[in-house]
């Protein structure tokens, strides 16, 4: 709900750097995830993970602060006809279904949060072997590193955002992205691997924040309703992404398929390192889709 509603509603500021403001957003949502791992693992190490239960008490006192400060944010309401500045009734989702253009985004953000989460998801073991460390300091360099580089890229993106071309700084990264995984699955060392999967993190980190972006200029009725039908396209991705990988490191026999390009690794990396290839997909069929919405000459379709 929270990532549905705040999208439109910093879209709807009286803002006109629309996509720096976007990336801000999205930094944030990094900079959360490493406060996240680096408390969380500093508690459980003083107080024991037997004491799980008053971390949970602890990390729900975020969403009553937010309470508060929901209740204060003063609303303004999303213009969705550009033209007509009294119309302010957004697209059904059973129309959106039938833009094609809408489609090409939904597209682009399964892409987006696959690209993402394939590799979030395993970067902490990647940090545990590379680096020869316990899970906690490989949580804290694995997850933490990878959460860095998506902010920083974020906030450097944001400050320059107005003179950058959306659609091909996607399509660049999206191409570092299949660089990253190639490095990740393929590296005969653990320790490439965790700087393959670093490339990944700083290549992903516009695509999610620049495609909410690029929605929204393209396509201007779409509304809270585009952006909430975006928004499960990504979660989607983020679902989509992980289960690939892990459903192919489970699968003896198409491990077996490529046990001879994966240089020196163990059973365990082997069948992770099958799986995240699989996953390299998702940025290949993200720059095809780019490149073929480039091809599109009116991008503000009228419905």
């Amino acid at each position: 709900m929270i990532e549905v509603l705040i999208s439109p509603i910093v879209e709807a500021l009286p803002e006109k750097q629309k996509t720096k403001a976007m990336n801000i957003l999205h930094s944030f949502y990094c900079w959360g995830s490493m406060a996240v791992v680096i408390f969380s693992t500093l508690y459980f190490n003083i107080f024991g993970i037997e004491n799980w239960r008053y971390m949970s008490m602890i990390w729900a006192l975020i969403p009553l602060v937010n309470i508060f400060l929901f209740a204060n944010v003063p609303i303004n309401i999303l213009k969705t006809h550009k033209d007509n500045m009294h119309d302010n009734n957004t697209v059904s989702i059973r129309k959106l279904l039938s833009v094609k253009i809408v489609l090409i985004f939904a597209v682009l953000m399964i892409c987006a949060g696959a690209s993402e989460q394939s590799i979030a998801q395993w970067v902490s073991l990647f940090a545990e072997l590379g680096l020869n460390v316990n899970k906690s300091i490989g949580d804290i360099f694995g997850a933490c590193m990878f959460a860095f580089c998506m902010g920083i890229v974020r906030l450097i993106y944001a400050m320059n955002s107005e003179k950058i071309n959306i659609e091909k700084a996607l399509m660049i990264s999206s191409l570092f992205c299949v660089f990253g995984y190639i490095v990740t699955a393929f590296s005969p060392y653990a320790f490439l691997s965790l700087i393959g999967c670093g490339i990944t993190g700083l290549s992903v980190a516009i695509m999610w924040p620049s495609v909410f972006s690029l929605a929204s200029k393209s396509y201007s009725k779409g509304g809270t309703a585009m952006f909430a039908m975006l928004a499960l396209a990504g979660d989607v991705g983020c679902s989509l992404g992980p289960a690939i990988v892990g459903f192919v490191s489970n699968n003896e026999s198409i491990i077996n398929k490529f046990s001879f390009i994966m240089i020196n690794n163990n059973s365990v990396q082997l069948s992770i390192k099958t799986g995240i290839f699989f996953a390299v997909f998702f940025p290949i069929i993200m720059f095809i889709t780019l490149f073929l919405f480039k091809k599109i000459e009116n991008y503000n379709i009228n419905i």
